[in-house]
Parts: structure tokens; C-alpha cells; sequence
């Protein structure tokens, strides 16, 4: 098995509440095992933001189907209206060779 990485770049538009996206990644062979993880992530109150908000950004969902691996991205600001970008770092084990 090799070790490969990938990132994908999530775009939340103008929302409200918690919001969630399903996503995926595509390797070139046939994914083993696979997790994900948060790179980086922006939170945007639409209109300024209070000392007492709430930001979450979660992933969860990760799932391996051959060679693709689909995930879900969830975010929530509790302010308000909200735009987000979250970048997810994708580790998946693949198989040294293709299948036949």
C-alpha cells in the first residue's frame, strides 16, 4: 500500500445555521483506507462579529468507495449569517498497482 494526499477546497456561501456539504476525492487506484482533516478554515460573520459567537467546522462521514473518497463538511456560526471556505486534507491508503 502507498500513502497519498489531496486537497479539496469547500466554498459556503451566504448561510444560516449549520450547513453541510457532501464532497469527494478521486485517487488514481483503488482507496484501502482513508481519513480526512481540517487544513485550514475561514469563518465570515456577515455583518460583525460578537464576543460571544460560536464558530464549529467539522468532517465527518469519511467513506472509501473503490477509488474515490466522499466526505461531509459541516459548518456552523452561531451569530448569524455566515460565509465559510474550508480546505480539507484527504489521506487515503491506496494500492501499490492497479487492478486488473
Amino acid at each position: 500500500m502507498v500513502v497519498k494526499f489531496d486537497e479539496e477546497r469547500v466554498v459556503f456561501e451566504r448561510s444560516t445555521g449549520p450547513v453541510s456539504r457532501n464532497e469527494e476525492v478521486t485517487f488514481e487506484r483503488r482507496v484501502e483506507k482513508a481519513n480526512a482533516a481540517i487544513k485550514s478554515f475561514k469563518l465570515d460573520y456577515v455583518g460583525g462579529a460578537r464576543s460571544t459567537d460560536i464558530a464549529e467546522v467539522s468532517i465527518s462521514n469519511v467513506n472509501p468507495s473503490h477509488s474515490t473518497v466522499e466526505f461531509t463538511v459541516t459548518v456552523n456560526y452561531s451569530g448569524g449569517e455566515f460565509t465559510a471556505e474550508v480546505v480539507v486534507l484527504v489521506i487515503a491508503e491506496v494500492e501499490d498497482h492497479p487492478t486488473p
